[in-house]
């Protein structure tokens, strides 16, 4: 499993820990939520989403982290405008660690 599904909204999918960015990317495939909508093929081990995925995540101060990426068939392209070593690379999405305390509190349903 490399994404899950959100036990507090349904539709909203997660990917825990972007290999890119360190992050988690929330992705709304629900239309009753407002806001940004993505397509997904409904696949937890192989997720295409559409269109791209863009993450501006404040940090301290002024300063974000951005990643920027297309999700299609279990694997993550990064966009040449993400700033972090995974720019322009494809990778396949890792599976999400069932020892984490993400999974645990995803478990839990606080997420």
């Amino acid at each position: 499993m490399k994404v899950v599904e959100g036990k507090k909204q349904k539709g909203q999918m997660i990917i825990p820990e972007c290999p890119g960015c360190g992050g988690f990317h929330f992705v709304n495939t629900n239309p009753e939520i407002k806001g940004p909508l993505w397509g997904f093929n409904g696949d937890l081990d192989k997720p295409t989403f559409t269109p791209s995925i863009l993450t501006i995540m404040p940090i301290d101060g002024n300063d974000k982290r951005i990643c920027h990426s297309f999700v299609r068939n279990g694997q993550i392209e990064f966009c040449s405008d993400s700033p972090h070593k995974l720019a322009g690379k494809t990778v396949v999405l890792p599976e999400i660690d069932q020892e984490s305390s993400f999974y645990y509190s995803w478990l839990e349903g606080n997420y």
